[in-house]
């Protein structure tokens, strides 16, 4: 039974953020339904997707996420501080977003009911990768490579991959 991609709704945290919002912008390209949480405290709203649903909220409040996870499907875990250096300045605040605002994350879509958790990586790096099968894929860094391997995996119709990608 096929689903219809269509149907899922499908959440990236820190979706303005370089890497989740071009994630947003793949998934929306693709056909997908997609939902961002950004508290804009590093980013900008012009970029998350015209096409995205945005709720404004911190990942490091409980109650100001809650509401975002409800049916949703898929949760990519994207919000993070944007760079090493930051984490030097102010190691507090990298603390609360990268640990407890997992945490509140995690919460919010184990009751939100989501079926899967994607996290970012650790250290996202940028890979020269090119797929011929899915021309938005080209030099991203690896979550999205992680992701559009999901994605093929558990939406039907959502990407056709090459052997050469297949890893």
């Amino acid at each position: 039974m096929d689903v219809d991609k269509s149907q899922r709704t499908l959440l990236v945290t820190g979706g303005a953020g370089f890497i989740g919002s071009n994630l947003v912008d793949a998934l929306v390209n693709c056909g997908l339904r997609v939902r961002v949480i950004d508290n804009f405290s590093t980013s900008r709203k012009e970029q998350v997707h015209s096409r995205a649903e945005l709720a404004i909220a911190d990942i490091r409040e409980p109650q100001s996420i809650r509401a975002a996870f409800e049916g949703v499907d898929c949760v990519f875990h994207c919000a993070a501080p944007p760079r090493v250096p930051f984490s030097f300045e102010h190691p507090v605040e990298t603390h609360l977003v990268n640990a407890v605002g997992t945490l509140n994350v995690l919460v919010a879509a184990r009751r939100g009911c989501a079926q899967w958790f994607i996290p970012a990586p650790l250290r996202c790096t940028a890979t020269s990768h090119l797929c011929r099968c899915a021309k938005i894929w080209h030099r991203i860094p690896s979550i999205l490579m992680r992701c559009r391997s999901w994605l093929a995996r558990n939406i039907p119709g959502s990407f056709t991959i090459c052997s050469e990608c297949r890893r």
